[in-house]
């Protein structure tokens, strides 16, 4: 993470320990910066209009509202800005529109400093990252989301038959790892890790790291849901 420069993090959230452990691991990334904390609907948007964050973490339950509220106007002003959202598991009704609203990772506030860099690392690269430890996932989003609001069925999924060698990829790259750590951690050349990726991207028919995450947290949602 070396190679970013000028990274702008707004973080929307009340929670002063969270705020201050947020702070010290974006600070701590060479290139990236807070430049603001917001607590009300209208604080964040400010915010996000004054520095023109790159990243905004957000907290789905605000004094005055929720995170709809915070990323609809706030995209608009700014169609460039992603945002780690803090929530419980997120309603299946809402996820493509939240995606869409530039949601690149969803945390809850028990993550710990290795998955917030996780997230981070994949947010760079251009992925989606969900961490699924500590949520519920009987206590969905409520929400305001449009009727017309659709995401694909997980009763749709492709069964997919992966290695094992390929599962143990495929779970690093939903966490946001490079082909080159990958495989650091696994004793492998890079050159056999990208086959690997060629390979598993062709079995589920995507193209792109947001596709593959985007798959994978569906079959993490339906795992789920059959447990």
């Amino acid at each position: 993470m070396s190679n970013t420069q000028n990274v702008k993090f707004v973080i929307a959230e009340d929670d002063k320990v969270f705020q201050e452990l947020a702070k010290i691991i974006l600070n701590s990334i060479s290139g990236s910066s807070v430049v603001g904390f917001g607590t009300t609907v209208s604080d964040v948007v400010a915010l996000c209009r004054t520095h023109r964050p790159d990243f905004l973490i957000l907290d789905w339950f605000l004094e005055d509202g929720n995170g709809l509220d915070v990323l609809v106007p706030a995209r608009e002003e700014h169609p460039a800005l992603r945002t780690f959202l803090l929530t419980e598991y997120p309603d299946e009704a809402i996820q493509e529109e939240l995606l869409s609203l530039g949601v690149c990772a969803f945390l809850s506030k028990e993550s710990g400093v290795e998955k917030i860099l996780s997230a981070f690392r994949q947010a760079m690269s251009g992925g989606i990252y969900f961490d699924y430890s500590g949520r519920s996932k009987a206590s969905p989003l409520k929400t305001r989301a449009p009727a017309s609001v659709k995401s694909p069925s997980v009763s749709s999924l492709p069964d997919v038959s992966l290695t094992k060698r390929e599962q143990e990829v495929a779970a690093l790259v939903a966490e946001g790892f490079s082909s080159k750590e990958i495989a650091s951690k696994l004793y492998l050349s890079t050159r056999t890790i990208e086959k690997h990726r060629a390979n598993i991207y062709n079995k589920i028919n995507v193209n792109d790291a947001v596709s593959f995450s985007r798959w994978w947290f569906q079959l993490q949602h339906k795992s789920g849901s059959e447990a």
